[in-house]
């Protein structure tokens, strides 16, 4: 929706992160909710909470799935 489209324009745009974390959580999509958090986290520089929160999405989503390799980038990135 509005916030991928915005990411799209602004990549780094930390607040959609914390939004699509907080409306994937809303709707019990834990994995997104995490990887979205260790976006969020990846590009304010804390390491340490980026890789635990790209650990933890690695573990809800579907193996291979874009969302689980994003994840995955994140952690090699680190």
């Amino acid at each position: 929706g509005i916030l991928k489209k915005s990411l799209r324009i602004e990549e780094d745009n930390i607040t959609a992160f914390y939004q699509m974390a907080t409306a994937y959580a809303l709707l019990g999509d834990t994995g997104r909710a995490e990887l979205a958090t260790a976006e969020r986290y990846y590009i304010l520089g804390n390491i340490k909470k980026a890789s635990m929160h790209a650990h933890r999405a690695m573990k809800y989503l579907p193996k291979n799935s874009p969302e689980w390799l994003k994840a995955q980038d994140i952690m090699a990135n680190l």
